[in-house]
């Protein structure tokens, strides 16, 4: 099974994470095949959002070759709330305290690539009650902000 092999991540937290995961996926009433599994470990252990492709890429070593493989896993693991999609950058990053139904956001350098994960108070409550005052359902809301990290505005300031 691919959760045994060698080259699949597997530190204990990304083990703990993918326990707990597992066990809402069972919650929910679906399985978490060893796919998914699989594309969620690689997403828990990166240290940047990654691509689809990236993702593939990464599925070729252990016998998947097409990408929609990837895309399958990647729509399930977003439908269940483990993952989201940075629309911006077209990658993924896996939300490493697990679901969230708190909005979200995610603070891209432009220079970089660093990507940081920030889960917004209460007073996004109130941006997001004048969206469904005008009639308009947010499904996991985030925020997508593009500027430089603060080693990269060290080096603009100098």
């Amino acid at each position: 099974m691919i959760e045994n092999r060698q080259d699949a991540p597997s530190s204990s937290s990304t083990e703990a994470t993918i326990l707990a995961a597992e066990r809402r996926a069972e919650q929910e009433g679906v399985t978490f095949t060893s796919i998914r599994r699989y594309v969620y470990a690689i997403l828990l252990e990166a240290d940047e959002p990654l691509g689809a492709y990236d993702i593939a890429g990464r599925l070729d070593g252990i016998g998947c070759t097409k990408p929609t493989t990837a895309y399958r896993a990647l729509e399930w693991l977003e439908g269940l709330g483990l993952i989201r999609k940075i629309r911006s950058v077209s990658k993924y990053v896996a939300l490493k305290s697990g679901p969230q139904d708190t909005p979200l956001a995610f603070v891209i350098c432009q220079e970089c690539g660093t990507t940081e994960q920030i889960t917004l108070g209460p007073e996004s409550h109130e941006l997001l009650s004048v969206f469904e005052a005008n009639g308009f359902q947010t499904v996991n809301p985030t925020i997508e902000v593009s500027g430089r990290c603060i080693e990269h505005h060290r080096l603009t300031d100098e």
